[in-house]
């Protein structure tokens, strides 16, 4: 299961997105069996300074952006923070909202760069939960989601490079009535 609407990265932040299907999606671990969603995020000198967005909306729809991308000696950098809420629809118990706090920090070096990256996103979500698959009246539970990447790039020439990539990704689902 992957929570769409917990993921710790704001929309505002991505570039683009990739779905790789086939033999080349054993680069990107073992579980990579059908397809891969590759979600690619901006790079901090794309964005320099400060930046903020505000939405509202019916049913109680808030949500907000803020992000603001500099330069740190060599390495650039990109902070970014949004809040996504809403109440849900009427006479049905299923408002939520999703806190994102992300880093990403671009350091170049002379042939090639390090690049690191992490995100957390936590969200509240309140359920009606539906008969006969879970017990139990409405109820609130948290998620949280939160991930880390180092990736080191060397480039040997135009033609050939050389990536290593460390990833640590942790997901919790705090539903506790729910019947798996």
């Amino acid at each position: 299961m992957i929570p769409w609407n917990n993921l710790p990265i704001s929309l505002e932040d991505i570039e683009h997105i990739e779905i790789i299907r086939g033999p080349d999606t054993a680069v990107y671990a073992s579980n990579a069996l059908q397809a891969v969603i590759n979600i690619q995020t901006a790079s901090p000198y794309e964005y320099k300074g400060a930046s903020m967005k505000l939405t509202r909306g019916m049913n109680d729809i808030q949500d907000g952006f803020l992000r603001y991308a500099g330069r740190l000696g060599n390495m650039d950098y990109m902070v970014s923070a949004s809040r996504k809420s809403d109440g849900g629809y009427e006479d049905v118990y299923d408002s939520h909202h999703n806190d994102v706090l992300s880093f990403l920090g671009e350091v170049p070096l002379a042939e090639g760069d390090i690049q690191l990256q992490a995100g957390f996103a936590k969200g509240i979500n309140q359920f009606d939960p539906p008969v006969p698959r879970l017990q139990g009246p409405p109820h609130e539970f948290p998620e949280t989601n939160n991930y880390q990447t180092l990736r080191w790039n060397h480039l040997f020439n135009p033609n050939n490079e050389l990536t290593a990539t460390l990833s640590h990704n942790h997901f919790t689902y705090a539903d506790k009535s729910y019947i798996n």
